[in-house]
């Protein structure tokens, strides 16, 4: 009896541990490092970091919630690791209410990040927005973006299908002054526009407008043209002439669509790696019956190809919308395309002077805006434009840490407490029926 006695304890002292620990798996926040070492920064965040010249400030107006100090602190160590000039404190808020009032608080947890006089709020908290908010702080001065309106363009701050509200948010979102002005209302561009949009015009510049933008380049100004040739045809040939560019007639047809919708004919675009505004992207675009463009540079403009059509793709001369296209010479349709979108740059007084061209518009329209590396295009294309670069650069954790939520706990705690004991016993019964019947 002793034996058996020394077993039945045996086993209700295994249910009593297993039954404690599954008690703790539910209350402990289990964090699981994938990699060996303290959690270490992207390589864009410590190049922003290295250019840190005087104090870095990050105030976490936080209560006293030792589990979410904790979360913070940890979020904030790799910055202090990295460079000794970040310098961070807790505020209660509840402790220093004025304090917090002053300083603009609207939540538990939120970051003020303070640099040259520059001041920065967090709410959302993790290293791509800490990294961004960093890289907003050293700019010497905000980015204007300049859209003109009045000739029916796009709007960056629309809400319809075709317009690009959506980016024109997240650009504001990483610190670009974006602005629209109608180009009737006003005798010049302000002058600290850094980079000019005309945004697929519909109608014709009148002549007012055309000097506005041809002043603007002939002093050295940065552009942004998107050409939609389907809605606006022509409207901006004034000043692709001046920059040697001439659209090839016809839209592209890619054969081999990516995906098919009613009425719009869809191809995939590949970016160039051999450009920083193209560099980072890792998937295709999706544009919406784009055009292509042959490039004889003049002067001390120099060009580079940014995105590419497929190489069974070619611009086709019949109206989308009639039927499936067929490749036709005698029509006019023209093989291999040779790129969708295009950048030049020359030096002006000293200066890089840049301009990015887009045979499609409706990419960055809100309808498309989701696929591919739509919308990181367009941003990189815009930090390129700027000299802004670090604005969207590709700032992340390079080790994750692993989160169970209360499913994944409930899960594990089920498995260890029920189904490895009942396994562990089917496997010894059977083992003691095999051995009794030998």
């Amino acid at each position: 009896m002793k034996p058996r006695l020394t077993g039945i304890l045996f086993y209700v002292a295994l249910l009593c541990a297993l039954t404690f620990a599954a008690i703790l798996l539910q209350r402990l926040d289990l964090r699981l490092p994938l990699a060996q070492g303290k959690p270490t920064l992207s390589a864009a965040s410590l190049r922003l970091l290295r250019r840190l010249d005087q104090p870095l400030r990050i105030d976490s107006y936080a209560p006293g919630n030792a589990r979410l100090r904790q979360r913070i602190a940890e979020l904030i160590a790799p910055y202090q690791r990295a460079s000794h000039w970040v310098r961070f404190q807790f505020i209660d808020p509840d402790l220093e209410p004025r304090r917090a009032r002053a300083a603009g608080i609207r939540a538990h947890g939120e970051l003020v990040l303070e640099y040259a006089g520059r001041v920065a709020h967090l709410v959302n908290l993790d290293e791509t927005s800490i990294s961004r908010a960093i890289a907003r702080l050293q700019q010497a001065r905000p980015r204007w973006l300049v859209s003109l309106s009045g000739h029916g363009e796009r709007r960056f701050h629309g809400r319809g299908n075709l317009d690009l509200g959506r980016i024109g948010g997240r650009l504001r979102r990483l610190g670009y002054q974006l602005v629209e002005l109608d180009a009737g209302q006003i005798d010049a561009l302000p002058d600290n526009t850094d980079v000019l949009i005309l945004a697929d015009p519909d109608k014709p510049y009148d002549p007012h407008t055309q000097a506005l933008v041809l002043g603007h380049l002939a002093r050295g100004g940065d552009l942004l043209l998107l050409d939609d040739r389907q809605t606006s045809p022509g409207t901006l040939d004034f000043v692709l002439r001046q920059l040697g560019m001439q659209a090839i007639p016809g839209w592209v047809y890619d054969p081999e669509p990516p995906m098919e919708l009613p009425a719009v004919t869809l191809l995939a675009a590949t970016p160039d790696k051999r450009h920083p505004a193209t560099r980072k992207l890792e998937l295709p675009l999706l544009l919406a019956e784009a055009h292509a463009y042959r490039v004889k540079p003049r002067g001390a403009w120099r060009a580079q190809a940014l995105l590419r059509p497929n190489p069974a793709a070619w611009s086709e001369t019949q109206a989308p919308g009639k039927g499936r296209p067929s490749f036709d010479l005698l029509e006019g349709d023209t093989p291999h395309p040779p790129a969708l979108a295009w950048s030049l740059q020359r030096r002006h007084n000293g200066r890089p002077q840049r301009v990015i061209l887009v045979g499609d518009a409706d990419f960055a329209a809100d309808r498309f805006l989701g696929n591919g590396d739509n919308a990181a295009f367009l941003i990189d294309a815009i930090g390129w434009l700027t000299h802004a670069a670090a604005l969207g650069g590709d700032f992340g954790p390079r080790n994750e840490p692993l989160q169970l939520d209360e499913n994944h706990r409930l899960i594990i705690g089920f498995g260890f407490l029920f189904a490895l004991p009942l396994l562990l016993s089917i496997t010894g019964l059977g083992i003691h029926w095999h051995r009794r019947r030998q």
